[in-house]
């Protein structure tokens, strides 16, 4: 009995919950640390210095493709939103769905709240590609991208999909750069909506790995009484 237990959690509290711990918790000192000096309008020495060496590497080309890349984490994301959905539906898993929609859902519900909080201008260090009406921290659209790109990269991952796995997740870099990019949010507004919308992400996937650690015990149980 003492052995079954010590090799539960071996399996799943050491191996599963405790690399989400990790990140959860260094991910949410990370937003706080920034969310704190945001709050105190201190402001961040580097925020302008790395928007303009970004923006100095600027052509047509790279314009709209940051274009491009930033529409993907926009209202627009609602049809591959639906779409990952519908498939995960059909492929009857409806768990990982619930997870999806929580996270996507819940992240926007998130940001709306913060951004009404903090209320920080959007940046003027140069003439902006697109134009946003709202406040500037935290990022919806690098929140969302982590939201649902990051998700479907973990999905994808211990599906043993690597290379769609890491396309996944290197697209959520490239939203979050394009936010600073096309100029509308500061380094430090979307460092910190990533370490934020990880934070959010790893939440629910410790979540995940508590009912497979919980249905993994019945089945060790189960199988223990057939022996």
């Amino acid at each position: 009995m003492f052995a079954t237990l010590i090799a539960l959690i071996q399996k799943y509290i050491l191996r599963r919950w405790l690399p989400f711990l990790i990140i959860l918790v260094l991910a949410v000192y990370a937003f706080v640390d920034v969310a704190g000096d945001v709050w105190l309008q201190e402001g961040f020495e580097w925020d302008v210095p790395i928007m303009q060496i970004i923006h100095s590497f600027s052509t047509p080309a790279l314009d709209n493709f940051f274009i491009f890349v930033t529409h993907t984490a926009s209202p627009w994301l609602i049809i591959p939103f639906i779409a990952v959905c519908l498939w995960l539906w059909y492929q009857k898993q409806i768990y990982r769905m619930i997870l999806l929609i929580v996270s996507v859902l819940g992240n926007g519900l998130i940001n709306a709240i913060l951004k009404a909080i903090f209320e920080r201008p959007r940046p003027d260090v140069f003439e902006p590609l697109l134009s946003e009406s709202s406040y500037s921290f935290p990022s919806g659209h690098t929140m969302a991208a982590v939201a649902f790109y990051g998700v479907v990269a973990v999905f994808l991952w211990q599906d043993k999909q690597r290379l769609a796995a890491v396309i996944s997740g290197v697209w959520v870099m490239l939203v979050a750069l394009s936010r600073v990019y096309i100029g509308v949010h500061y380094p430090s507004d979307v460092f910190a909506s990533f370490a934020l919308g990880v934070a959010w992400v790893a939440l629910i996937l410790l979540n995940d790995q508590r009912r497979a650690a919980r249905e993994g015990a019945m089945k060790t149980k189960m199988d223990n009484k057939v022996d």
